[in-house]
């Protein structure tokens, strides 16, 4: 199991400050519009926002809880949004706090006739509970994907399984030529029988999909060896490499494919 991230607070805020400049270069903000704000919850965690702080931010028309757009699409008029907090908690020794967790939530947005497609990426970190250290979820991988399933997407009745969605698994069908062994004639397409299955969106939204893991190298046993896709960061540096660069490499798969 790794040791959890602990650092004094002073230095935690004062590299906070440095990675929403990095933010704001790699957008191109001269300003310097992007901020952390800094809020108390009540589970004793203190968490870091970043925030807009343009003079227009009432007018920005961003979906609720997003800080700023990140990507448009070529293809349509879809937006790709992004917001970032980061979770630490108090820890043993004077001015001490521990990592919990490193957010960045994702909104594609702009299409009327289609519902917001909302993801996260999130590194949840070793942390301390109760005197013990461990990752939240049970074997979840950490760091790790997740989609956010809106209400639009799901009725009611298939929530409740009254009417399951019907999903074609199989690829189109494959046109073959069939003149050179029957004798001549045109090739036909060989339509296979749709294979069909039922599902629900109702909990897709709980699924962690990992976004580090070992596997090639280690084989895990779901939940009890978990170890393979299970990492905390070293050090504060490591979160910083890692926001910045999914938010370069989102940024342009987005651009690149819609």
């Amino acid at each position: 199991m790794s040791r959890p991230l602990v650092r004094a607070q002073q230095i935690v805020e004062s590299r906070l400050r440095g990675l929403g400049q990095k933010i704001n270069d790699v957008l191109a903000f001269r300003d310097q519009r992007l901020r952390f704000d800094k809020r108390a919850m009540r589970s004793g965690t203190t968490t870091w926002v970043l925030r807009n702080h343009a003079e227009d931010e009432a007018a920005l028309n961003m979906p609720l809880g997003y800080v700023a757009e990140l990507g448009a699409a070529r293809s349509d008029d879809s937006i790709l949004y992004f917001g970032y907090n980061e979770e630490w908690q108090p820890a043993r020794g004077r001015d001490q706090i521990e990592f919990v967790a490193s957010n960045l939530r994702f909104v594609i947005s702009g299409v009327e006739e289609m519902p917001d497609l909302r993801f996260r990426l999130e590194w949840a970190g070793a942390k301390t509970e109760g005197g013990a250290v461990g990752y939240p979820g049970v074997g979840a991988a950490h760091p790790h994907w997740q989609f956010d399933v809106d209400d639009g997407w799901v009725d009611t009745r298939i929530a409740h399984g009254d009417e399951p969605i019907v999903i074609n698994l199989e690829p189109p069908p494959e046109r073959i030529d069939l003149g050179d062994m029957d004798g001549g004639g045109e090739g036909e397409a060989l339509a296979l029988p749709p294979r069909r299955v039922s599902a629900t969106l109702a909990g897709f939204h709980h699924l962690h999909l990992p976004a580090r893991t070992m596997w090639h190298e280690l084989m895990c046993d779901m939940p009890g060896i978990a170890t393979p896709h299970q990492h905390t960061p070293a050090c504060e540096d490591e979160i910083d490499r890692w926001v910045i660069s999914a938010l370069r490499y989102i940024k342009s798969e987005f651009e690149a494919y819609l």
